[in-house]
């Protein structure tokens, strides 16, 4: 494919879309554009219709690929990510969990994900380990069954619909009756993971950032901690109490005001995804017209 790529004779660095689901030939294709001295675009699969010469290792620092958010609180955007990114955070994530080419994972958020992309894709190809792929949501159970993962990484959508399972074989009102005291609550949900055992360690992490910005360690794990800063990462709490992953900020990019709405941002009115996230872009068209009039009133919080 990169010989191919090369006969093609495109201009250096030309951005070339991947578009197809989780599979082998994906990561081939990736690999091979980089080969080729070419920039990935992944595509979700979910997206509408709207001579032979040696390849050579890319610089480091060339951009690799430009990577979108998933656009599920608002517009899509494209993230640059260079070599230099995928090597550190691949190395990173390895000597932090001690991977090794034994592990087995099992590949099934869309690939043009941020979080796919750096731990299935570029820690399996960086430590040699065995990569599965997911046919499809009907075939999930059956596929992890058949890859036994070592290594399983989701998000939290994927753990709602556990929820919705554990739901349909323990009513939600003795679960709240368990998990109501915040003692015995820490401690059966600590007992269930032993039983199985599993150590859930929570993360947190952007595309803006290859996913790779904060998570638990192993034998150091708390429930509903996103964690350590990663290797690499300077943070810091501000006085306000917010975390900072990045300090410096250019004057269009500080917080000017607050907006407290009084109308409710729900599922029901489409403002939030069903995984409870905002939906961004919708929220901007909806309030747009009166963000100058707000600006104007010149107050630190505003009361809408």
């Amino acid at each position: 494919m990169a010989a191919y790529l090369l006969s093609l004779q495109l201009p250096p660095e030309s951005h070339i879309a991947i578009y197809g689901k989780n599979s082998a030939h994906w990561i081939m294709t990736d690999l091979a554009v980089w080969m080729a001295g070419h920039v990935t675009v992944p595509l979700y699969p979910t997206l509408n219709a709207e001579t032979a010469a040696q390849p050579t290792f890319p610089d480091p620092d060339r951009l690799a690929s430009i990577i979108y958010t998933s656009g599920s609180t608002g517009q899509p955007k494209g993230v640059m990510h260079s070599f230099r990114t995928f090597m550190m955070v691949a190395q990173n994530i390895q000597g932090q969990f001690e991977l090794s080419s034994n592990e087995r994972m099992l590949s099934y958020l869309p690939l043009a994900h941020g979080l796919e992309r750096a731990v299935l894709e570029g820690t399996s190809l960086y430590v040699g380990c065995h990569m599965f792929f997911a046919g499809n949501l009907d075939t999930f159970i059956e596929d992890l069954n058949r890859a036994s993962p070592t290594v399983f990484v989701s998000v939290p959508r994927l753990w709602t619909k556990f929820q919705h399972g554990i739901n349909d074989k323990i009513p939600p009102r003795i679960q709240k009756a368990i998990f109501h005291v915040p003692v015995i609550n820490k401690m059966f949900r600590k007992f269930i993971l032993k039983k199985l055992g599993l150590e859930l360690l929570e993360g947190y992490g952007m595309s803006e950032n290859l996913a790779y910005s904060h998570v638990n360690r192993k034998g150091a794990n708390r429930l509903g901690y996103v964690g350590f800063p990663q290797l690499g990462v300077e943070c810091r709490i501000a006085d306000e109490g917010e975390v900072q992953v990045n300090q410096t900020l250019e004057p269009h990019e500080k917080l000017g005001f607050i907006v407290v709405i009084s109308e409710p941002w729900t599922m029901e009115n489409d403002l939030l995804t069903p995984t409870m996230k905002i939906r961004r872009q919708k929220i901007e068209d909806q309030y747009v017209d009166k963000f100058e009039p707000w600006a104007k009133q010149k107050c630190s919080v505003v009361w809408a």
